[in-house]
């Protein structure tokens, strides 16, 4: 009997220890109306297999849905919490301007200031002109690393420090004038973080720690360190480069394609530093979210500086939109569009946002300061790899309809892709007149995403099939010059030649200035140079 006492005590011990150790559960929040309505949304994404993620929304400062929806792991079938932590990807963005604004405050760096006030390795000529706002706000010309030729075959995988970076990509050319245009990039923020380690005598992750995240008690959310690669020494010997601790319950990324699901591929955080390398959860956004009403952590004047548009929408690491509830009645909502266009305050409502996306994830934060309301949207699962994934912001539109009390779009029913993938073309193009005609403001697909669908059918050399949906394209949106750009290319490519200069003529009738037109004017003039001499031959 004083065995099983002992067997009974030490099990009892074992289940008080675990349960004081376990990681704490988060709760989900589903609250009143608008809750509940949010929870049928976002089902309904997750049933068409659209939404594989974690959703919190914020009414007036108080939490009114928090929920994972899908596995944060699929192979082992662990479930997305209100506390799994996801790359948020260019959302770094965003958090890392928070830091640099705080150490504005603290007079330890200037907007103002040169990038060779803190650089002085940089390519000198190029480095006097680019200051610290530049940076912040994607001014700046400098060129950027995340679209050099090779990088997404080869480089991404390997770990690269912020000075090697600095040493391998410091010498090119401006693009433009710093501060005449507006392009967006990832390598302004690598030396944001160089800057800010200069301006600090901190490293870049520490002071990101130490001055946001610890004063937030952003518990769940840091920077990804280097990911070990193994690299011989003198003596011949393997030895690991890099460092890369593990972080606990951080969401496994997928890509989606035809409805099957793979691992995303493989790629080291540290190409992107400030601008990219930052993981967290709906939770501590919202955290963050908070402190940005609070004048004690970042001053009113400060926070007007970020968040006020320097050129296009883009302020100084964030994104600013004047929108009317008109907008929100638009099939899919323009705020990645280009040309990036500002709507004039005042409007219906304001909202202050960041995008992320990148292999495997993909998000959304949105503020809506005048309201105090909050969406933070993060999906371990990429349907399609193409920047911003557009049901990650549809998600998002509908978000916003309940919160304002609007009618919202439900998610249709699969992906145009995956119709075709499982009952034709013939099929699909039935499908989605029908449901066009059922409700006609309510498309089942985007000009861009059939056109992305076209070019990855003519990279499989399905040139029938690509003709196909190219063609339905330009049956669909007739008034999209890309429809008839992208059809004109493919019958190009297969020697369709007279096709080819009938479709670019007539994207160029369309549009004379959108962004291929210059390079389709070159190729009318040489079809039609081409076409006088065969016939004069």
């Amino acid at each position: 009997m004083n065995k099983l006492k002992k067997i009974y005590t030490f099990f009892l011990l074992y289940a008080f220890c675990f349960a004081l150790f376990a990681p704490a559960q988060s709760q989900n929040v589903i609250s009143g109306e608008k809750g509940k309505k949010i929870n049928e949304l976002a089902n309904a994404y997750y049933r068409e297999g659209l939404l594989n993620g974690t959703i919190l929304v914020a009414e007036r400062g108080k939490v009114i849905y928090k929920r994972g929806l899908g596995f944060a792991n699929m192979e082992f079938k662990v479930p997305n919490e209100p506390n799994t932590k996801f790359r948020v990807a260019s959302i770094s963005k965003s958090i890392a301007a928070i830091l640099a604004m705080r150490l504005v405050e603290q007079g330890k760096l200037s907007l103002d200031a040169k990038v060779s006030d803190y650089l002085p390795d940089y390519r000198k000529d190029v480095a006097d002109k680019v200051t610290v706002r530049h940076l912040l706000s994607h001014t700046s010309g400098i060129p950027d690393t995340l679209t050099r030729p090779g990088l997404w075959e080869r480089e991404i995988r390997d770990p690269f420090t912020p000075q090697e970076l600095l040493a391998r990509y410091s010498n090119g050319t401006l693009e433009f004038e710093p501060g005449t245009k507006f392009k967006y990039g990832t390598m302004a923020y690598v030396l944001l973080s160089l800057i800010i380690e200069k301006a600090t005598g901190r490293t870049f992750e520490q002071a990101q720690r130490e001055e946001v995240l610890e004063p937030l008690e952003m518990r769940d959310t840091g920077i990804e360190g280097a990911s070990p690669i193994v690299v011989r020494n003198e003596q011949g010997r393997s030895m690991l480069k890099g460092k890369s601790p593990i972080i606990e319950r951080m969401a496994t990324g997928y890509m989606k394609v035809n409805n099957e699901y793979s691992r995303s591929p493989f790629m080291d955080m540290t190409h992107a530093y400030a601008g990219g390398t930052i993981y967290s959860t709906v939770e501590d956004l919202f955290r963050l979210d908070r402190a940005l009403y609070n004048d004690k952590f970042i001053s009113k004047q400060t926070r007007e500086k970020m968040f006020t548009p320097v050129l296009s929408d883009t302020g100084l690491g964030w994104n600013t939109r004047y929108l009317s509830f008109s907008d929100l009645q638009q099939p899919f909502l323009n705020i990645v569009d280009e040309p990036r266009m500002l709507r004039e305050a005042p409007a219906d409502f304001k909202v202050v946002y960041k995008l992320g996306d990148l292999w495997g994830y993909s998000g959304v934060f949105a503020r809506l300061p005048n309201e105090e309301h909050t969406i933070a949207v993060l999906v371990n699962v990429n349907s399609r790899a193409i920047f911003f994934e557009l049901e990650t912001i549809r998600v998002t539109q509908g978000l916003m309809n309940i919160l304002y009390d609007k009618p919202y779009f439900t998610p249709r029913e699969r992906t145009f892709a995956e119709i075709i993938e499982r009952q034709g073309f013939e099929k699909a193009v039935e499908i989605f007149k029908q449901l066009k005609q059922k409700e006609p403001a309510n498309p089942v697909i985007r000009e861009a995403e059939v056109n992305a669908l076209g070019y990855e059918i003519l990279g499989q050399k399905k040139f029938a099939l690509a003709i196909d949906v190219f063609k339905f394209n330009v049956e669909a949106y007739p008034k999209s010059a890309n429809s008839y750009d992208s059809l004109a290319e493919t019958y190009l490519g297969t020697g369709e030649k007279e096709l080819a200069l009938k479709l670019y003529k007539k994207a160029l009738e369309v549009d004379p200035n959108y962004p291929n037109a210059k390079a389709a004017a070159e190729i009318v003039k040489k079809l039609e140079a081409d076409a006088k001499v065969n016939s004069s031959n």
